[in-house]
């Protein structure tokens, strides 16, 4: 998740002891603690709920002209990460429907997105 990542809280919780971390089988002991301040209980002492998201129709309609802002030569040139070649070809696949590769193109967005905000 985005705002876990911040170096500064990863530098910080790593010099916690292990306790506020992990205690008494739970996990994220410190986060959770932190969080039923702000948060009510029964939301967060719940079983996990999976959900699912219209990746697939938000590509091909809204959010297409994002495939192309994104992973593109110029884009993906920023970075060595990432074939570019490929990955022009994944979109490509996608949009011409000949592969529904949906989760892919979807993480591989997500990255280019991350990437130029942050670096």
């Amino acid at each position: 998740r985005e705002p876990l990542l911040d170096h500064r809280i990863i530098e910080f919780v790593a010099q916690l002891p292990s306790e506020l971390k992990y205690k008494n089988g739970n996990k994220k002991y410190l986060l959770k603690k932190l969080a039923h301040s702000y948060i009510p209980k029964q939301f967060l002492d719940r079983p996990k709920t999976g959900f699912g998201l219209p990746v697939y129709e938000w590509l091909k309609a809204d959010l297409k002209h994002l495939l192309f802002e994104y992973i593109n030569k110029e884009q993906l040139s920023k970075h060595n990460f990432i074939n570019t070649r490929n990955a022009i070809a994944l979109r490509d696949d996608f949009l011409s429907g000949k592969h529904k590769n949906e989760t892919q193109i979807w993480l591989l967005l997500m990255f280019q997105m991350w990437w130029n905000r942050w670096m």
